[in-house]
């Protein structure tokens, strides 16, 4: 490697002294321990390893084994973790995430989780205290960023002048590594790359900086400058002196081709946040920064800046993150492979924290630490103001990218995805049970229809999304649903007869919500709330579920009418004679052309109001059913009944059992679910 050999033949040669001073010193092996950084990973699928996961050194002759991923590999992102998606979906009874995992371990299916890099020295955050954190670890979303910065750094030969080299922000969620992680390993690839290309690497922290130079006579030499400004100067007079001796080239008659003298690292963690017109024009640069505009003001103001978006770790990342940390402190595999029920009763405590306060490694691994999280974000949670809830509606729902105090931090994460082309960033609760308590907020503010109707004409909000979260709200409106009764379209059984909503068969009072009510499922904590019963169960009231993506529908409640035939609705029995003259009326608000269902999302359905109301058994056999999809007026409209399938999956067939366990009768009644829609 060109960078390598320079800094070992400028090592021997001895022709460079460096005087060392208040402002600037030499930190003697800073470059060889970040260039010749140890390579591990860990890999999933060994079930004879705690947790499924091994760890292997990861070089074979210094060539890095297996291969770090490829832009490919990396650039298809879905934004939110499966693991948690299935934490937003696990009942009381079930905990499908860790289900999941053990299916994956059993599988043995082996994959790299996560790269390790160690540098013996650390890294320029650590100061270069072997003391503190050495190991860097290094994940898919970093490796995205790195490949945006490599593509660039392809491109410099065609910036000119007039065409400035653009600078990138780095954005992501406060707590998840980007300074010693996406930094240090940005490092560590741009010491690596053609040292033609990148001569010097440039990086400020902390109001301090280092620059590391790969070519000259200070090759393989790590300066550091106590303050950020004298830095500055010495790139200054770098980039003077290659355009002094560009400029002789030319008039001597050779033809330049225009390079760049090296490329800026800035952390604005630190208080130092420096811009320089004159640097861009020749250095390449990225930013790394939390979302608040008041760190990054003066890089985001300007036009040219271009944001790259990182996500939080998955939840198979952080594992890997403890698997790791769990086997450093112990001498053999023998003893990792001993240690087995003690890791993994750890990591059960750790996913505990990750639904509490989300996948944030800085406050997950410490007690200490994260008990004085959970307050933090109890206390933002108690915070909210009416006034709160028109900025969390924007940031759910109008795109919004910025996050602008520390309040918001501690409950919202920013979430990246780019899929077939797609990308997108958006604003997400930070961790499970954070989304059960917007949801139930933010459900709770806008059941007025003067607030609803508020949310709707708001500037940069996306109505049709509002719609599709809350919009089941709308049926507490007795107007709205005056409205909704004359525009219904019934969608018949293939040859079946056209039948009438059992809102259009009731009087105008008793067909819409006179009350709500926020209905805990137990999401995350598996804390659930008190269940239903006979007794509290009443018609007319909106029971809205406390969770994202609950099955089937967004919300509930019950008419009381007695069946169009004039017959009874279901079977006698205890609590018949009261319940035989309801209908069940699903709401579920969708801007897409179909809605349809699968078994497995009718079973889970199932379970979970068997676990929200205590006479379900026997209520759900007596009732009349009825689901209404509501559409905006821009969707594509629903022209079809909508299937009830089974679908192949890793769970088809424990969804089958769900469904047949009970025999015939049970599997009708849930075909019948979807039966008046």
């Amino acid at each position: 490697d060109i960078a390598f050999n320079a800094a070992k033949d400028a090592g021997a040669r001895g022709k460079v002294v460096m005087s060392e001073s208040e402002a600037a010193k030499v930190i003697p092996g800073a470059f060889e321990s970040v260039f010749e950084a140890r390579w591990s990973y860990v890999e999933s699928g060994h079930v004879d390893m705690p947790l499924g996961l091994k760890i292997f050194d990861g070089t074979v002759d210094g060539v890095v084994v297996p291969p770090v991923w490829s832009f490919a590999e990396v650039n298809e992102i879905s934004g939110v973790d499966e693991l948690e998606v299935l934490d937003l979906e696990s009942d009381g009874e079930r905990d499908m995430a860790a289900e999941h995992e053990r299916d994956r371990v059993a599988a043995g299916q082996h994959c790299v989780e996560v790269f390790v890099l160690t540098s013996a020295m650390g890294w320029p955050y650590t100061g270069f205290e072997a003391v503190n954190a050495r190991c860097v670890f290094v994940r898919r979303e970093m490796v995205r960023v790195w490949r945006v910065v490599e593509e660039q750094i392809r491109m410099w030969p065609n910036c000119t002048h007039q065409c400035l080299n653009k600078p990138y922000i780095l954005l992501g969620t406060p707590g998840i590594g980007k300074s010693l992680g996406c930094g240090s390993y940005l490092l560590h690839e741009l010491l690596h790359y053609d040292a033609a290309k990148v001569p010097a690497v440039a990086y400020f922290v902390g109001g301090s900086a280092y620059i590391f130079h790969k070519t000259g006579a200070m090759a393989g030499r790590v300066v550091f400058y106590r303050k950020a400004g004298d830095a500055l100067s010495a790139m200054d007079e770098i980039t003077a002196g290659n355009m002094k001796i560009e400029g002789t080239k030319i008039n001597e008659g050779q033809r330049m081709r225009r390079e760049m003298d090296g490329y800026i690292i800035f952390d604005v963690s630190g208080a130092f946040v420096p811009y320089s017109q004159f640097l861009l024009c020749r250095w390449g640069c990225i930013v790394l920064s939390s979302p608040n505009t008041k760190k990054f003001a003066e890089w985001a103001k300007q036009n040219s800046a271009l944001p790259i978006y990182i996500n939080c770790y998955s939840r198979r990342e952080i594992m890997a993150f403890h698997a790791f940390q769990e086997r450093s402190v112990l001498r053999t595999d023998e003893e990792y492979v001993g240690a087995r029920e003690q890791i993994e009763s750890r990591w059960t405590e750790i996913r505990t924290r990750i639904r509490e306060v989300g996948p944030l490694p800085r406050y997950i691994f410490d007690k200490e630490v994260f008990d004085n999280r959970r307050e933090e974000v109890k206390k933002a949670l108690e915070s909210i103001t009416k006034i709160d809830m028109e900025r969390y509606v924007r940031d759910f729902f109008g795109g919004n990218n910025g996050i602008e105090d520390g309040t918001t931090h501690k409950i919202i994460r920013l979430v990246w995805s780019s899929m077939n082309g797609h990308k997108s960033c958006r604003n997400y609760p930070a961790s499970v049970v954070i989304a059960r308590e917007l949801i139930s907020r933010v459900a709770r503010h806008f059941a007025g229809a003067s607030c609803l109707l508020k949310m709707l004409r708001m500037p940069g909000v996306d109505g049709a999304a509002v719609l599709e979260k809350i919009g089941v709200c709308a049926f507490m409106y007795r107007s709205v649903v005056d409205e909704l009764v004359g525009k219904m379209k019934h969608l018949p059984r293939t040859g079946g007869a056209a039948r009438r909503s059992v809102l259009a068969r009731v009087n105008a009072a008793d067909r819409y919500a006179q009350d709500h009510r926020i209905v805990g499922f137990g999401s995350g904590t598996r804390q659930q709330g008190a269940k239903l019963d006979r007794n509290s169960l009443r018609p007319r009231v909106l029971y809205i579920p406390d969770i994202p993506n609950f099955p089937v529908v967004d919300g509930f409640y019950f008419v009381e009418a007695p069946p169009e035939d004039g017959g009874v609705a279901g079977g006698g029995g205890a609590g018949g004679v009261r319940w035989r003259n309801w209908t069940f009326v699903g709401v579920q608000v969708t801007k897409a052309g179909k809605h349809d269902t699968d078994c497995g999302a009718v079973a889970s359905f199932m379970r979970r109001m068997e676990q929200c109301i205590v006479d379900w058994e026997q209520l759900k056999g007596q009732i009349s059913w009825e689901i209404i999809y509501v559409q905006g007026r821009d969707s594509i409209a629903i022209n079809r009944r909508q299937a009830c399938k089974m679908i192949a999956t890793e769970d088809r067939q424990s969804d089958k059992r769900v469904l047949t366990d009970e025999g015939r009768r049970r599997r009708e009644e849930r075909a019948q679910l979807l039966r008046e829609h």
